[in-house]
């Protein structure tokens, strides 16, 4: 650091060495930090949305990890990278993976890349989301499926 505490120098060594000069802002060098975007709109609360547009595309078959994002950049939009259509299912329907019984092979295989654009303005809540979601695998995948009880296995944790 130098004498009077305005600049610092150094070498930056991550990789190859690289000289590091870091120096005081000056109310003449400093920025200003832009105000926060603000929050998105919400959709209302009464509303009963629809995918208007969807592009679904198979995911590249090299591709990596799984992704389910919503309204990301502010926009309403719904996007999957190398989803497979069960786990579309798990996310719609808030269920296991092994209450899914009777599907095709491909449910867990094959992976899709989604873009998807409700009718409705705002941001949607987690209830019409998934409804949404619900409806794109009917109307897209043509899911058709009925509830049933079944008794699955479980570990219980207990105080020893």
């Amino acid at each position: 650091m130098s004498g009077d505490g305005t600049t610092i120098n150094g070498t930056f060594t991550q990789g190859s060495p690289l000289p590091l000069v870091l120096v005081k802002a000056t109310p003449g060098t400093e920025w200003a930090i832009p105000d926060a975007p603000p929050p998105p709109k919400v959709m209302a609360a009464n509303a009963n949305p629809s995918f208007e547009v969807a592009s679904i595309k198979p995911s590249v078959p090299e591709s990596r990890g799984m992704a389910i994002t919503v309204g990301r950049g502010g926009a309403n939009t719904f996007n999957t990278l190398n989803t497979p259509v069960s786990e579309l299912m798990k996310f719609a329907f808030g269920i296991h993976v092994k209450q899914v019984v009777g599907g095709p092979s491909w449910l867990d295989s094959d992976k899709f890349d989604i873009v998807a654009k409700p009718d409705t303005a705002g941001m949607p809540n987690a209830t019409q989301l998934r409804s949404m979601v619900q409806k794109l695998l009917a109307e897209r995948f043509g899911l058709v499926f009925h509830r049933e009880k079944k008794e699955l296995s479980a570990y219980v944790i207990t105080v020893d």
